[in-house]
């Protein structure tokens, strides 16, 4: 604003410059104008690359968020592919910022498919009970 303040003033402020033709007139100080253009257009780039700077800052703060959720991911994928079931999987898994069930279990990165599968486990072993040994097997259970 200031650059822009001094830019119109200058365009305002004569000086008198005497020629032999017409002697002594009024005219725009081209200098001081020329000056006043320059420092505004160094104040509209400052204020762009400041703009910029924020907006980068932005992304890289964005970016750094995805690595440690990617990092994060890879953790459990690791853990998911050296484990025998997916319960034992998740039992190391420390990952922050996640949904997570009551037996801790990331839901947002399992999805439905692997918590049905986890369930269907669950189920098939009491299914087998009530086979073998009926309703009252099943009771003893609880």
């Amino acid at each position: 604003i200031e650059a822009r303040n001094n830019l119109e003033n200058a365009k305002k402020r004569k000086v008198w410059v005497y020629s032999e033709a017409n002697g002594f007139q009024q005219v725009q100080d081209e200098k001081a104008v020329r000056e006043a253009e320059e420092k505004y257009r160094d104040a509209i780039q400052d204020v762009q690359e400041a703009e910029i700077d924020k907006q980068i800052d932005a992304l890289e703060k964005k970016k750094e968020e995805i690595e440690k959720r990617v990092k994060d991911l890879t953790e459990l994928e690791e853990n998911i592919n050296n484990s025998a079931t997916v319960a034992e999987a998740l039992t190391p898994y420390t990952g922050g910022g996640h949904i997570l069930t009551d037996d801790q279990a990331p839901v947002e990165v399992l999805g439905m498919r692997a918590i049905d599968g986890i369930i269907q486990e669950e189920l098939e072993y009491y299914q087998n009970v009530f086979r073998e040994e009926g309703l009252s097997g099943l009771l003893k259970q609880f």
